[in-house]
């Protein structure tokens, strides 16, 4: 009996099925020609521009467009009619200037007349989604947080405080606070999840008074603080829409005044190098608890504690449902309203995010295939 391996079973099934649905190959070939194969073999050899490779293009030093256009040149003439232009470490001329702007115009002019598709990285450096200029006096040196420090990344900053009831507490509030919540002990890093209730306080109070019942009662605080996206040290709240829309308007839109004549031609595709994150932990947005109570239909603040405690059966649930909340802000916000720009100009939107580990995912930007969908 000869031996059928999977693999050559699963061939020849394929064989079998596919000459089904196609017809019998011969009568397929009954219809080449020599010169049908000949044009086959020369579109393979020379295929269509658009099909080349386009390898990321570092411009760094000082730009000019006699420089770039010589290295235009020199790609086409090795076959190779397409790149990503970004924007790296060296860079001498300032990002976003209008030199900047008047090279990028020139080199688009010279890519225009040789065929030679230029496609943009939408950052200097990375991640996304900053207007980034390391020529900005400070230690800030996004655009985008420039026009309105409101729109720098933020997160919930928790503190504790153990109470032992009955008694009255008086309990700080720190800072920026939007939550006050309390649940009674069930042992270390444990809180009886049907104990725990949101505490109403007054905007800007510096503390309160809460009557702890019998027991061993924690109170937890959440204040706003502004935070760095680790590992990547982004500084943008991309999960707050009118965020993305300010950098929106510094970089795309710009860039559809200046040089729209090229979008969709020339320039055919803009590209996300977005080693980014949702936000730091705990992640915040100023329309978090909104979102949240329209998606997962029910309020998160009583059960912040969960986030970092077992709070029984509902932790995992809510853990989820708020990384559910996040990964949609994130990926409609950020890469849904860049995309919408791009398809309104003619012009592809791709990128990537991290994608090495899967728990990447939770850690940095919830559900990958969310963005890339």
């Amino acid at each position: 009996m000869t031996g059928v391996t999977r693999r050559g079973f699963l061939e020849l099934s394929a064989l079998g099925v596919g000459g089904l649905a196609l017809g019998v190959p011969e009568m397929s070939r009954a219809t080449d020609t020599p010169e049908s194969l000949a044009a086959l073999r020369a579109a393979f050899e020379n295929p269509d521009r658009k099909y080349s490779i386009r390898p990321f293009w570092f411009w760094n030093g000082n730009l000019t467009g006699e420089e770039l256009s010589r290295q235009i040149s020199q790609m086409t003439e090795h076959g190779v009619y397409g790149a990503y232009a970004h924007n790296r470490d060296g860079l001498e001329t300032r990002y976003l200037s209008e030199d900047w702007w008047k090279v990028l115009g020139e080199a688009l002019q010279t890519a225009q007349d040789a065929g030679f598709l230029l496609c943009l990285v939408d950052e200097f450096e990375w991640p996304s989604g900053e207007a980034r200029d390391y020529w900005m006096a400070g230690a800030n040196k996004s655009q985008v947080v420039a026009a309105n420090s409101e729109y720098h990344m933020q997160r919930m900053r928790e503190v504790e405080t153990q109470v032992r009831g009955p008694r009255r507490a008086t309990v700080s509030l720190p800072g920026k606070v939007v939550a006050l919540v309390v649940g009674q002990s069930d042992g270390p890093d444990s809180i009886k999840g049907d104990t725990l209730q949101a505490v109403p306080f007054a905007a800007g109070a510096n503390e309160i008074e809460w009557d702890a019942p019998p027991g061993d009662w924690m109170v937890f605080t959440y204040a706003i603080e502004p935070a760095m996206g680790q590992p990547d040290h982004g500084t943008v709240d991309l999960m707050s829409r009118e965020s993305v829309a300010k950098y929106i308007e510094i970089y795309y839109d710009q860039l559809g005044r200046r040089l729209g004549k090229f979008l969709g031609g020339a320039m055919p595709a803009t590209f996300a190098d977005h080693e980014g994150t949702y936000g730091s932990k705990l992640p915040w947005t100023p329309k978090l608890f909104e979102a949240f109570r329209q998606k997962a239909g029910y309020d998160l603040i009583p059960f912040l504690p969960a986030l970092r405690r077992d709070i029984g059966p509902k932790t995992e649930k809510v853990r989820i449902d708020l990384l559910e909340v996040v990964s949609e802000l994130y990926a409609e916000n950020f890469f849904g309203q860049v995309t919408e720009w791009c398809r309104a100009h003619q012009v592809e939107h791709s990128g990537h995010v991290w994608e090495e580990s899967l728990l990447f995912g939770a850690a940095f930007q919830s559900d990958l295939l969310r963005k890339h969908r």
